[in-house]
């Protein structure tokens, strides 16, 4: 019994190790594009980079979701990459809360590498194709979804292109505090892309003003 014992606590604590943990960098120097990139080449390799602030009411939320994320699409060539303001040292203290989160986490202590990868976007989610194509921006709760459609090869640039307006409307609304305005916001959102939970999100919101 003793033996038994011992390998299973062996077995467990070796199956724990290879869970993995997060790779703490201070710049994307290995988020690397190429853009001679085209046709199936430039879908080889997807990134979805996440902007996080540890003091986030959220950020617990997050880090578990993107580990989520990555467990389910590192087998489909998805890479993921979370943004965190800080000093390395600070934001290694975050990331050892996280043990099993095995994905990139970049200290960005000037949001320099945010700036020069996304300019004044600042949404908090993104995904990049191969060739450095930002497909999409929007909520991290968003992330799920447009992971599936992109490495289920659904994705659609014109559906984005129209989506992304009436997102910026629905932002405008939340901003204004219309109940009335954000509930028709959501809702023509809702219409093309009713699993879109950051508008179903909003509607509830707009229904308890």
């Amino acid at each position: 019994m003793k033996t038994k014992s011992v390998i299973l606590t062996a077995l467990l604590l070796t199956a724990f190790c290879l869970q993995g943990a997060p790779t703490l960098v201070s710049d994307l120097a290995s988020l690397k594009f190429d853009k001679q990139a085209s046709g199936k080449a430039a879908w080889s390799q997807i990134y979805a980079v996440v902007l996080l602030h540890p003091q986030m009411p959220n950020a617990h939320q997050t880090m578990t979701l993107l580990n989520e994320m990555h467990q389910l699409y590192s087998s489909r060539n998805v890479k993921i990459y979370t943004l965190i303001p800080g000093q390395l040292d600070a934001v290694k203290k975050f990331a050892a809360r996280y043990p099993a989160s095995d994905f990139t986490i970049c200290a960005d202590s000037e949001m320099r590498e945010a700036k020069n990868l996304l300019g004044s976007n600042f949404q908090p989610a993104h995904i990049f194709n191969y060739s450095g194509k930002l497909l999409w921006s929007g909520e991290v709760i968003d992330l799920p979804m447009m992971l599936k459609k992109v490495t289920a090869g659904k994705y659609s640039e014109r559906d984005e292109i129209r989506i992304s307006a009436l997102v910026s409307s629905l932002q405008a609304a939340l901003r204004s505090g219309d109940a009335r305005m954000i509930g028709q916001s959501a809702d023509q959102i809702l219409e093309l892309r009713p699993e879109q939970l950051s508008a179903v999100n909003a509607k509830a919101y707009a229904l308890e003003m």
